[in-house]
């Protein structure tokens, strides 16, 4: 992960000194950095600007285009393209994996407790699609809590973190900035990097005993709702910022307008 040494700002192909922090504020290694343009990397005059970020360390770097009158501009990986959640399956794997999903239903149906088998039915099942496999993957969860209660925190876990896997997948299917989860049973929130342009989050109906800190990396976050079915002792992070309470709609934050441009 880069550090805030390792990240050199262009504007229109002119370097521009700048200070990187994280959103935290500590400015260790990490997923996203974020810094404040000088007012002279813009002119109102020109139709548009283009900003590139080096990452000294590597190879890589991102390219974004503003477009005069626009208030945003942003470059990103796609998750579906990147296969960041499963790996591309050729014909072949896929015909592979589905025996096994059928062999390990067949043990299942003889050895109904058999937490081992379950738990790889669920798995293959996220190989193979896990939006397809969804509805039958929750049943399953709930078939190994019962079988291996011992388990049952680390279960609901990695449900959780299934759940949000393929919320982000819908989203990016369809295009969208808004992300539902509410009424999921859902126990943590994880990959919250992959939401940084989101501006809707719907999290009512959970079993969340907290907010992570890597909220604050919902830069583009303007509705935030945590309304009935949550449990009472949720709390937001300190670091989420400019939320504040709607007195309109109980439970849901609002954060005020964005800036003119923010780099992302």
């Amino acid at each position: 992960m880069p550090g805030s040494c390792d990240l050199l700002l262009f504007a229109d192909e002119a370097p521009l000194a700048v200070n990187w922090h994280t959103p935290d504020g500590k400015n260790r290694p990490g997923l996203m950095w974020l810094c404040d343009l000088p007012a002279s990397a813009l002119n109102e005059h020109w139709p548009q600007h283009t900003f590139r970020v080096h990452w000294a360390g590597g190879e890589s770097q991102k390219e974004c285009v503003l477009f005069k009158g626009c208030s945003e501009g942003w470059c990103r990986d796609s998750v579906t393209e990147e296969q960041v959640f499963r790996c591309e399956l050729s014909m072949e794997k896929s015909t592979v994996l589905q025996s096994e999903l059928e062999s390990c239903k067949e043990l299942q149906a003889l050895e109904p407790q058999n937490k081992w088998c379950l738990l790889t039915i669920i798995l293959l099942m996220r190989a193979l699609d896990p939006l397809v496999y969804e509805r039958e993957t929750l049943s399953y969860f709930d078939t190994l809590k019962a079988a291996d209660p011992m388990r049952s925190a680390y279960l609901d876990d990695l449900r959780s973190r299934f759940l949000v896997e393929n919320s982000i997948l819908r989203m990016e299917y369809a295009e969208a900035r808004v992300v539902d989860l509410s009424c999921r049973g859902l126990t943590i929130l994880c990959h919250l990097e992959q939401l940084p342009l989101v501006t809707h989050l719907n999290l009512a109906g959970n079993r969340l005993r907290r907010l992570p800190p890597t909220l604050a990396m919902l830069r583009c976050l303007e509705v935030r709702d945590l309304r009935e079915g949550r449990d009472p002792g949720v709390r937001a992070p300190n670091s989420s910022p400019g939320l504040t309470t709607s007195p309109n709609t109980p439970g849901a934050e609002r954060a005020p307008a964005p800036l003119p441009w923010s780099h992302r």
